[in-house]
């Protein structure tokens, strides 16, 4: 009887030629994680520099970019988990 590490080796190489690493990066995928890496920069980049974004009669609240730094890089940490499988 073949063991479930057996059937785990050959499910992990189904369409893979054995020329190529087993652990290969997606390149779209990881094109998206960086571009969520960037928009995370840009906003912890106006809370250190205390910018103020005005829309319109808007004004819009720094609260706004704190959570644009915590998202786009819990995104780009899963994209990136995404990208190694």
């Amino acid at each position: 009887m073949r063991s479930r590490q057996y059937f785990a080796n050959i499910r992990a190489s189904w369409g893979r030629t054995g020329d190529e690493p087993a652990h290969h990066m997606k390149p779209f995928t990881l094109l998206a994680a960086l571009i969520f890496l960037v928009v995370a920069a840009a906003h912890a980049y106006r809370v250190y520099a205390a910018w103020a974004i005005v829309v319109g009669p808007y004004d819009l609240p720094m609260w706004v970019s704190y959570a644009g730094v915590v998202v786009p890089l819990v995104l780009a940490f899963l994209l990136l988990r995404e990208a190694r499988s």
